[in-house]
């Protein structure tokens, strides 16, 4: 991780894991060199913050409490995943958890994954939701990070 402020944002995200005795890790190929600027910056934190707080909250109270997050950057894009042990998404919900106001948790919620779609079709790039290994969901998206 080359720029402090992303890298600092993460282990404060798997710090709040830890205290929530959810095991959160960073797979060991993960690679980000510093943003070309600080728009890119937010934007990063933007969809890592979603999708991490997104990540934990569904969780819930599994015997396997896990998330991993991957980073890798190839021919200007920066590619990321994360993935959980939560329960998953529910096959007829996933043509809207990206629409702006759609929510399975409840009044007034439903803008993040909103705003991360938005973030990374911005940067030219687009994210994809599936069930992960464990059971749970996996989010891998591509933006432009040159």
């Amino acid at each position: 991780m080359k720029d402090p402020v992303i890298a600092g944002f993460i282990l404060a995200r798997c710090s709040a894991g830890r205290e929530q005795g959810i095991a959160t890790s960073l797979t060991e190929d993960s690679l980000l060199l510093a943003p070309p600027d600080e728009a890119t910056r937010n934007d990063v934190i933007c969809v890592l913050g979603n999708l991490l707080e997104n990540a934990m909250e569904a969780i819930g109270d599994g015997a396997t409490r896990e998330i991993s997050l991957g980073l890798w950057q190839e021919d200007g894009l920066l590619y990321l995943r994360v993935e959980d042990s939560g329960a998953g998404i529910d096959p007829a919900c996933a043509e809207r958890i990206f629409s702006k106001g759609y929510s399975t948790k409840g009044a007034n919620r439903g803008y993040g994954l909103y705003h991360v779609r938005r973030c990374i079709e911005a940067r030219g790039g687009r994210i994809d939701a599936a069930t992960s290994e464990w059971g749970g969901a996996v989010f891998s998206a591509s933006l432009r990070y040159a």
